[in-house]
């Protein structure tokens, strides 16, 4: 049986009137109450700081190659790389201190 399969069972099994499952009309009250928070400065700063992690992510992919073989052989990782993976990390959390403590959004968009 696949994951698939399982979940498709799982689903046929769930009571019709299971007070705790949303219906289609609860469920779109609630996501307008969500996206009128997440359009707010912290619903902003989130998205803005996820994004930068995740390109922060993409970069330190290229390198992770050198930690793996670090980890299984024990070859030592260049200097240089270190270095590089470390100015990668500082920078994304001096920004996102620069993010949290700001509180207007058309500075914030300027962060990168």
């Amino acid at each position: 049986m696949t994951i698939f399969t399982k979940c498709k069972a799982t689903l046929k099994d769930q009571p019709q009137n299971d007070p705790t499952v949303m219906t289609g009309a609860e469920h779109d009250s609630h996501q307008a109450k969500y996206d009128a928070f997440d359009r707010g400065l912290a619903g902003f700063k989130a998205r803005k700081i996820s994004k930068m992690k995740s390109k922060l992510n993409k970069k330190l992919l290229a390198t992770d190659w050198y930690i793996v073989r670090k980890n299984e052989l024990g070859t030592a990782i260049p200097e240089s790389i270190t270095t590089a993976r470390a100015a990668l990390r500082q920078s994304m959390l001096e920004s996102e201190i620069a993010i949290n403590a700001e509180t207007d959004k058309e500075v914030l968009r300027l962060i990168q």
